[in-house]
């Protein structure tokens, strides 16, 4: 007998370019807009701290306003950077990481569309309207399928945006105590938020970046996988680089398979691991869709596709 999709198991080459490649084609994209937005943000408080301190024959009062000053600006910067730039950013990529995973199934079960659609128009008339309903429904799907309900989008990154504050004052009062120059003042700011430096603001916005996009790419997954009335269980794969080694991400890939409405939560954020359909034998899914067992969802296809 032949299977339409890779044999259960075994994670060849082809699934892992066709599910963690698309996805780090995703990720990659984020991480290249984020970079501009946190290097922009960089120079932006560099140049603040630099107009408003130190200006020449000022005393330490005049000066300690002016680092207050400077405080306050950076934290419009932050501010901005947080709930306008990054939440805009990992939405969109969200989007993009939903269509991912579609087109991730999609490419498994051609086999089986075959059976559904006549024409290739039909097929991408589908995988449209697939496209459409994903980037438009991934925010409730992640909530639906993965139970993020208590601390929606805006908190998560608000919570992010407020320890990435903490460390900006902190730079800036130790600055104060320390009665450092402007020069040096600016320069410890912009190496926190500067994306070409190490840990810090950058790190936080990356770290929770790249989590939300994975997260709508694994929500997404296992949403599509629900609906198919042939799937009923999903296969946990590692990532090529698991990190950290001995977390739950090992213990799921040893257990391997879970029923697709039953599939864990990411244990761990930029979790790279993924999760894929076990498809049905193909003579076996013929003999069931002669059956009439996928007339319903069938009829919802057909009409989805404009069929």
């Amino acid at each position: 007998m032949t299977s339409p999709g890779p044999l259960p198991g075994h994670q060849t080459t082809a699934v892992r370019a066709n599910w963690l490649g698309r996805y780090l084609s995703v990720e990659s994209g984020f991480d290249k807009e984020i970079h501009k937005a946190l290097l922009a943000a960089a120079v932006d408080s560099e140049k603040r701290i630099v107009a408003l301190v130190d200006s020449p024959g000022v005393g330490a009062k005049t000066r300690r306003l002016q680092i207050s000053l400077a405080r306050n600006q950076i934290r419009s910067t932050v501010t901005s950077l947080f709930g306008k730039n990054i939440t805009g950013l990992i939405k969109h990529f969200q989007g993009d990481a939903a269509n991912a995973a579609v087109d991730a199934a999609l490419y498994d079960e051609l086999p089986l569309l075959g059976k559904f659609f006549r024409s290739k128009a039909q097929r991408n008339a589908y995988q449209s309207s697939l496209h459409a309903t994903a980037s438009r429904n991934i925010e409730s799907t992640i909530t639906r399928v993965l139970g993020l309900s208590k601390m929606p989008l805006s908190k998560r990154v608000y919570r992010t945006q407020a320890l990435a504050q903490g460390r900006v004052d902190s730079a800036i009062n130790n600055a104060l105590s320390r009665g450092d120059s402007a020069k040096d003042l600016a320069k410890s700011v912009r190496a926190l938020i500067d994306p070409n430096v190490a840990g810090g603001v950058s790190y936080a916005a990356m770290r929770l970046g790249r989590t939300e996009i994975n997260n709508a790419f694994h929500a997404q997954s296992i949403h599509d996988a629900i609906e198919k009335p042939w799937v009923n269980q999903m296969r946990w794969h590692l990532s090529k680089v698991h990190e950290p080694q001995g977390c739950f991400c090992e213990k799921y890939a040893i257990q391997g398979l879970f029923q697709a409405n039953h599939v864990p939560n990411k244990p761990h954020p930029q979790c790279r691991c993924y999760v894929t359909p076990e498809l049905p034998d193909y003579n076996e899914f013929e003999v069931d869709l002669l059956g009439g067992q996928y007339d319903s969802y069938l009829d919802n296809l057909l009409n989805a596709a404009g069929a």
